[in-house]
C-alpha cells in the first residue's frame, strides 16, 4: 500500500519536474502503479503538460553550416514551425538523432520550448 501520494504532491507539485527524475527518484513500480497508466491519466487530466521543441537555423548566409544540418536545411525544417516529433516524422530519424543534431549545433539552431496541450 502506497501512502506517500501527499508527500509526492507536495513536493513535486511545481511545473518544471521531469517525469523520468521523479520516476527514478519515487520508483511508482515499487508500489505496483503502471508508469504508462499514470502518464496517460496525467495527459488526460490536464495534469501533465508535454513540452515541445522547435528548432530554429540562426543564419544561412554562409555555406559553412555543418553537414550533420544539411537533411533540416534542404527539406526547410529549422523555421520554427516544425517540432521535433515532426522533423523525426518527415526525415524518418529516430529522436534521439535529431536532438544529437540540433542541440549540439548550438552556433547554428536555437531551439524553442513550448507547452503543448
Amino acid at each position: 500500500q502506497y501512502d506517500g501520494s501527499s508527500g509526492i504532491n507536495a513536493e513535486y507539485g511545481q511545473s518544471g519536474i521531469q517525469l523520468k527524475k521523479l520516476f527514478v527518484v519515487e520508483k511508482p513500480f515499487r508500489y505496483n502503479i503502471n508508469e504508462r497508466r499514470l502518464v496517460e491519466f496525467g495527459l488526460v487530466y490536464g495534469i501533465l503538460k508535454r513540452l515541445h521543441k522547435y528548432p530554429i537555423l540562426k543564419s544561412t548566409a554562409g555555406s559553412d553550416i555543418p553537414p550533420s544540418l544539411a537533411p533540416y536545411v534542404s527539406a526547410n525544417l529549422l523555421d520554427g514551425q516544425h517540432s521535433f516529433d515532426d522533423i523525426c516524422v518527415q526525415l524518418k530519424y529516430k529522436l534521439g538523432q535529431v536532438q544529437q543534431d540540433l542541440e549540439f549545433n548550438r552556433d547554428y539552431v536555437v531551439v524553442i520550448q513550448k507547452l503543448g496541450v
